[in-house]
């Protein structure tokens, strides 16, 4: 069974990726017709998933870090996608001329939360 959020992040990738797929000019696509996505390695299950699910054949995925994906396409490698899991990655990647004007969405956040019994009292971490 897929949690709430794991679904609804998969809904919203999927949502992005379809409407890029079904909107993108030919030319903003591999020469191959093929979509090529970088994105994070945390995100490969529900990408894999999405694709599968989808019936995206022609899209190949990279995963990697944030970091490493940021640093691949600031150097010149070549992403019709780039899913990072880091904010100022991808603000490198923007500062880097790297980002087709006007595509960049910010999708999904993220908080820490921290879960204890009710009758849990707070501690100060260990020194």
């Amino acid at each position: 069974m897929m949690s709430p959020l794991r679904r609804r992040l998969s809904t919203t990738l999927a949502t992005a990726l379809v409407a890029w797929l079904l909107a993108s000019p030919p030319a903003a696509r591999a020469a191959d017709d093929e979509v090529v996505v970088f994105a994070a390695a945390s995100l490969t299950d529900v990408l894999q998933a999405i694709a599968r699910q989808g019936g995206f054949t022609g899209v190949r995925f990279s995963f990697a870090s944030s970091s490493t994906l940021a640093r691949q396409i600031e150097q010149g490698a070549t992403a019709q996608i780039f899913v990072s899991a880091d904010e100022p990655w991808m603000d490198a990647v923007g500062k880097a001329g790297r980002l087709l004007p006007g595509t960049r969405r910010d999708w999904v956040g993220n908080r820490l939360a921290l879960v204890a019994p009710g009758s849990a009292e707070p501690t100060a971490p260990p020194e």
